[in-house]
């Protein structure tokens, strides 16, 4: 039989638990606030890292239609002016259409291919790219990175073409950069031998921020500034941008940057490499004939481009592009890139030697 517990035991089990003083609970409390203080960095890194790498991949699939393009109609698609439209509308609108429409087929995206041509082809139509087909968001041409609302109906993009490293406009005969205007003599489709400066160090796409309206120049922004011209220099649209870093003109109605993946404008489709990344950009209108339009993302340091030989790589905002004071050459010049190793970069044939990185 069991001892009985002594009554000294029985005192000393009943006594009850000793509680968190306020200044222990305050102490706790503080250590898991400073806890999460360096956890939340850590997360949203590895979030973004996650985005970037997201948008790496998208990046890369857009250069492999466009190279799958090419090895089905041995050129790289147009950025404009396609003789395949050209030969099913006549009409002028047909030279409206962007690279985009042209790579549906090798994005998975046969049916809205189709559906587009059925839309446009047409003779007695005009070929508008803001059709209905236009309306269909394409997950691919977008960036995870960038949560730009959507405005409107319309289908957006972030990834857009290179046209190379001097001022132009979309649809002139330029042939500096992998986007060019398709139809003419002199005007036609990019062959992958006309890429003498190597594809693997020139650039073929590169991607750039949705617009937002009165947006900053890191945030979606744009300047409105009439009066650019073949000849501005990349630093013409910091005249626009206050200490704060918004745009002291923004354009705040129309049409948004990348706001339609089916135009063949450079507001829309196209950017160039004659001013680092994330630089000011500007224009009298998102479908202006010259508009200063440098790469952007919404990723830490640099934006993501694509090279003609379908690698991607990171390119930082420091890159050396040269003095952005320096007017823009001639359309028509054809001699190695005034802008640095990005200009260089963006040139099919400008007889630069470089590797980067």
């Amino acid at each position: 039989m069991a001892a009985a517990p002594s009554p000294q035991g029985l005192r000393l089990n009943l006594l009850p638990h000793r509680a968190f003083t306020l200044v222990e609970l305050l102490v706790v409390i503080a250590i898991i606030g400073v806890l999460i203080g360096l956890l939340l960095p850590a997360v949203q890194a590895a979030r973004e890292s996650a985005r970037r790498s997201a948008c790496s991949s998208r990046l890369r699939q857009v250069a492999l239609a466009a190279l799958t393009h090419e090895n089905t109609k041995r050129s790289l698609p147009p950025s404009s002016h396609t003789p395949e439209m050209a030969s099913l509308n006549p009409r002028w609108y047909s030279n409206w259409l962007s690279w985009a429409c042209w790579t549906l087929p090798y994005m998975e995206e046969q049916s809205l291919y189709d559906q587009m041509i059925a839309q446009v082809s047409p003779p007695s139509l005009y070929p508008e790219p803001w059709a209905s087909f236009s309306s269909t968001q394409i997950a691919t041409l977008l960036c995870p990175s960038d949560d730009a609302p959507r405005v409107g109906t319309r289908g957006r993009t972030n990834y857009r073409m290179c046209r190379g490293d001097i001022v132009s406009a979309w649809h002139w005969n330029h042939r500096r950069g992998a986007a060019v205007n398709g139809q003419g003599t002199s005007n036609r489709p990019l062959k992958m031998a006309e890429i003498t400066d190597g594809t693997s160090n020139t650039i073929m796409f590169g991607e750039a921020q949705i617009g937002r309206y009165g947006g900053g120049v890191t945030f979606g922004g744009f300047g409105n500034r009439s009066g650019l011209g073949s000849g501005s220099a990349p630093s013409a649209c910091g005249t626009l941008v206050d200490s704060s870093g918004n745009y002291s003109a923004a354009f705040t109605s129309g049409n948004i940057l990348g706001g339609l993946w089916s135009m063949a404008v450079d507001g829309y489709a196209n950017f160039y490499t004659y001013a680092r990344p994330n630089s000011p950009r500007c224009g009298d209108n998102v479908e202006g004939t010259v508009i200063i339009m440098p790469a952007s993302s919404y990723h830490r340091g640099g934006v993501v481009m694509a090279r003609c030989d379908g690698s991607t790589m990171f390119v930082a905002d420091n890159i050396d592009a040269g003095d952005p004071n320096v007017a823009s050459p001639d359309n028509n010049y054809k001699g190695q890139s005034v802008y640095g190793v990005l200009g260089a970069l963006g040139t099919i044939s400008g007889g630069e030697a470089l590797k980067y990185p």
